[in-house]
Parts: structure tokens; C-alpha cells; sequence
């Protein structure tokens, strides 16, 4: 990805999985009450399916909110969620599931959406997974309330990926450039002085 791409993939992106983050930590409450009333006994097994499967569509929508091409835009974040589902059937628990969908949203987004190189990806990915599964935890507390304020710590910090992609993008190797200037000067070089 080159400067120019960073620079008008970011702020979008940031901005939109940031908003998201609060609609998804705000709206909780209420589509764990939904989720309740439809037919959970309020088991605290069934609560955590409800709260792991809004975690589940949740990054998938944070990476359906990635300013990626329209190719991938769709495919991405539907294979992130069926991923996520597998997941969630197989998760001993949230604190597994948490884990187990950022490592997926860090290869979707990374590998997929924004396809940086391996050992930039890797740094980015690693310190924004380990602090928003940080933060999460730290924030989560066994309520409705508690597991808002981890959902929204979690996106608050997968959203700050966008920002480290700004201030560190990708320097283009000597002798490549724009596809336009490389063309334009190989030609230049076939036609000869004149």
C-alpha cells in the first residue's frame, strides 16, 4: 500500500470502525435483552452464546467498515463471520473467542483488505491485538454494562490500527514507484535520447 492509499484508506476506515465500536457497545444491552426474551433461559451459558455471537458479527462488521476494495469488501468479512461462527461453536469460553476473532480480524485485515507486508503486518497486528485484548479485559466485568465497556475497548484500540497504518506506511523500494512514472520511463528509455 503505498502512501498516497494509506492516506485515504485511514481516516475513513478509522472513523467508521470507531463509530461502530460505540453503536456495537451502545446497542448491547438491548440486543442482550432481545436475545433474553426470545427464548434464553438467562443461563449464564446461553448469555454468553448471545454476547459471543454479537462479538462474532461485530468483527465482522468492523471489517466490512475497512476502506478495501470492492472485491474483497463483501467475500472478507463474510468468510471472517462464518470463521467467527466456527469459533464460537468450538470456544471454551468469551476470553477464547476474544482471542481467537482478533487473531481473525488481524489476518482479514492485514492479509486481505489491506495486504501490507508481512513483517510491517505482523508488528502492526501485534501490538493492536495485544492492546485491545488488553484493554478488554481489563475493562470486562460479568454485566451487561461490563462487557459493553470491553466490546467498546476492543474496537476503540482495533480502530487505532488505521492510525499506525498512517503514521507508518509503506516506503516503496528504489526504482519502483508509480505504474504510470515506471511505464512512462521505460518507454522513454526505449525510444532513445531525442
Amino acid at each position: 500500500m503505498s502512501r498516497e492509499e494509506a492516506r485515504s484508506r485511514t481516516p475513513g476506515s478509522f472513523g467508521r470502525t470507531l463509530a461502530l465500536g460505540a453503536v456495537a457497545a451502545t446497542s448491547l444491552p438491548l440486543v442482550l435483552c432481545v436475545f433474553q426474551r426470545l427464548g434464553a433461559s438467562g443461563a449464564p451459558r446461553e448469555s454468553e452464546l448471545g454476547l459471543g455471537l454479537y462479538w462474532v458479527v461485530a468483527a465482522a462488521c468492523s471489517l466490512a467498515a475497512t476502506a478495501a476494495p470492492r472485491r474483497v469488501r463483501a467475500v472478507v468479512p463474510f468468510s471472517a463471520f462464518v470463521l467467527g461462527l466456527m469459533v464460537l461453536s468450538l470456544s471454551p469460553g468469551l476470553a477464547a473467542l476474544a482471542v481467537a476473532l482478533t487473531f481473525v480480524v488481524s489476518v482479514a485485515r492485514s492479509g486481505f483488505l489491506l495486504r501490507q507486508p508481512p513483517g510491517r503486518a505482523l508488528v502492526h497486528e501485534a501490538v493492536c491485538g495485544a492492546a485491545s485484548l488488553g484493554l478488554a479485559w481489563a475493562l470486562y466485568q460479568p454485566t451487561v454494562f461490563g462487557a459493553a465497556l470491553s466490546l467498546w475497548g476492543w474496537f476503540l484500540v482495533q480502530s487505532c490500527f488505521y492510525l499506525l497504518v498512517e503514521v507508518f506506511p509503506r516506503r516503496p523500494r528504489p526504482g519502483q514507484g508509480d505504474a504510470f512514472e515506471v511505464a512512462r520511463a521505460r518507454l522513454l528509455e526505449l525510444l532513445g535520447p531525442g
